[in-house]
């Protein structure tokens, strides 16, 4: 089967989330839209989320860290859809298997969020 989407790995998430994060704080630092000590002040607060357990509580934590930040928002909203897309490929793939090995209930499980992921 081909493989569409690469999964991320959890420390390839919070690497690209730690980039995306640092470039909107430049912009806004750059534009004054966000002070030297807003700035201190958002990453000690992202640096307390962290390391996470897994992806789900990674972006759950962001999202929480999104109500109080533009910046934070604005990231989590990009590396939200990408992990909900991850885990309808991942459901996907296992219905196919399941399809394969003749079990449609098992695939029909998949598809309705039944397989965990994260």
């Amino acid at each position: 089967m081909t493989t569409l989407i690469q999964p991320y790995t959890l420390e390839q998430l919070v690497q690209d989330i730690k980039r995306d994060l640092m470039i909107e704080v430049i912009v806004d630092l750059k534009n004054t839209k966000l002070s030297i000590d807003q700035a201190r002040e958002l990453a000690r607060d992202f640096l307390n989320i962290l390391p996470p357990i897994n992806k789900e509580e990674l972006l759950k934590k962001l999202g929480e860290l999104g109500k109080v930040y533009k910046e934070v928002r604005a990231v989590f909203i990009k590396y939200a859809r990408l992990y909900d897309d991850e885990k309808r490929w991942y459901s996907l793939e296992q219905a196919h298997t399941y399809l394969q090995e003749g079990n449609v209930y098992l695939a029909l499980r998949a598809v309705k969020g039944g397989v965990l992921y994260g």
